[in-house]
């Protein structure tokens, strides 16, 4: 079954605006975790959470095109 991923046009342009603010602020947390609450899972945790929505709106295989699995193996 084909999924249309066009149907969330409105989602899928404001998540598209809001990864790099996301992904600065999982780095954030990782570069200053030792003076403010946080770290690395927490970091992590923001981080994935940024390739897991874009893989949910816009697919699979956008998602692998965006990091390789060889990268996530790193």
């Amino acid at each position: 079954m084909k999924k249309h991923y066009s149907q969330h046009i409105v989602l899928r342009v404001i998540v598209r605006l809001l990864i790099p603010y996301i992904f600065m602020f999982g780095l954030y947390i990782q570069l200053h975790g030792e003076y403010s609450p946080g770290g690395g899972f927490q970091a992590g945790v923001i981080c994935a959470a940024v390739f897991i929505v874009f893989s949910l709106l816009y697919g699979l295989e956008h998602a692998k095109e965006l990091l390789s699995v060889a990268t996530l193996r790193i």
